[in-house]
This record gives structure tokens, C-alpha cells and sequence, in this order.
């Protein structure tokens, strides 16, 4: 009984950067998250700079945490599923990274067979599913 109450007195103590105090249910709702309750990836293309049969870089801009090693499904214009896996996030030209956040922009590129069939252009938006943490 005694450490219940010393964790909901911890939880009031806690700050919610507004000046308000956080419950202890606010606190266990944000630490306890599954994957599937989790934000999926989404990102809005800037530009395409390269297709090839299995690889595809985009310039995009962040809309939702995307984490390096996440799958998008893409269908083709012939009615043909495309699953991309996101290898390799590229902040800046000599620097990667292995998440991008909103509203942050980056490099991303796509591994997956059939790449080159997807007709994406700007402000095309891509909505994936992040790996396990």
C-alpha cells in the first residue's frame, strides 16, 4: 500500500511542460504503449531522386515518427502490392540517422522488388508501420 502511494504521489510531481501536474493515469497511459497503439510512420514526398527496380529515395517531410527499418505497402498503377523497407534516413548529406521526427525533413531510402513501378510524385503520402522497439 505504502509504495502505491509513494508512485501516485511521484506521478503528481511530474510536470506536463504546461505547469500542470500529470495524474498517475496520464503517466502509465504514456509508458505503456503497445506496438500496435503506437504511431504509425507517415510521410509526406517532396521529390523523387531515384528509382530502380528494387530502390527508391525520396526527399519527404516528416508527419509521423518513422524509424529506420519500417514497410510501407505500395500498390503499382497495374494493381501490383510493392512492400518497401525503409534502410537508410538521411538528415543531411553526411548524416543519417535512424529516426525522423515531425516536422523534420530527410532522405529516405527504399529497399523492394517492384520499386520502379510506383508512379509517386509530390505530396504523395506514404503511411507504414514502424518496427518493434
Amino acid at each position: 500500500m505504502a509504495a502505491a502511494r509513494n508512485q501516485r504521489r511521484a506521478a503528481l510531481r511530474l510536470d506536463s511542460g504546461r505547469g500542470e501536474a500529470l495524474g498517475p493515469e496520464a503517466v502509465a497511459g504514456s509508458v505503456m504503449v503497445t506496438p500496435e497503439e503506437a504511431p504509425c510512420p507517415v510521410v509526406e514526398i517532396v521529390q523523387v531522386d531515384d528509382t530502380s527496380s528494387d530502390l527508391l529515395a525520396v526527399v519527404v517531410r516528416c508527419l509521423a515518427t518513422t524509424r529506420l527499418g519500417a514497410r510501407f505497402r505500395c500498390v503499382s498503377q497495374h494493381g501490383r502490392a510493392v512492400d518497401l523497407i525503409l534502410t537508410e534516413i538521411r538528415r543531411y548529406p553526411h548524416v543519417t540517422a535512424t529516426d525522423v521526427d515531425p516536422p523534420h525533413g530527410a532522405l529516405l531510402v527504399f529497399t523492394g522488388a517492384g520499386a520502379d513501378e510506383l508512379q509517386l510524385k509530390a505530396r504523395d503520402v506514404l503511411r507504414g508501420t514502424n518496427p518493434v522497439a
